[in-house]
């Protein structure tokens, strides 16, 4: 996760190949991450409900489940302009609702 970090800003296109490259390990908190960075909130969701111990996860966000849930839903109502607005920042709001 360090290296990845040190290679900031990473492309649409290079996360997408490393979200492929690590789809199918145990590595929740560097998925977690990548998901962030494509906005895939409902995939970190889903990681973090369905993810039975969080004894092997690294980070504080992967310990704190509710903590992130709630941070990720406030920042998903920021970005709407008003509740009625019908645009993509609506959709994933709706998604992730």
């Amino acid at each position: 996760m360090a290296l990845v970090r040190k290679c900031e800003p990473l492309t649409k296109d290079q996360v997408n190949m490393l979200v492929e490259s690590i789809a199918d390990t145990n590595f929740d908190s560097m998925k977690l991450m990548l998901y962030e960075k494509q906005e895939a909130y409902t995939k970190c969701l889903r990681l973090l409900v369905e993810r039975e111990s969080v004894s092997t996860f690294v980070t504080l966000k992967m310990r704190d489940r509710f903590a992130w849930i709630i941070q990720t839903y406030f920042m998903l109502e920021a970005r709407l302009g008003t509740r009625t607005e019908n645009t993509p920042n609506r959709y994933q709001f709706d998604l992730f609702e």
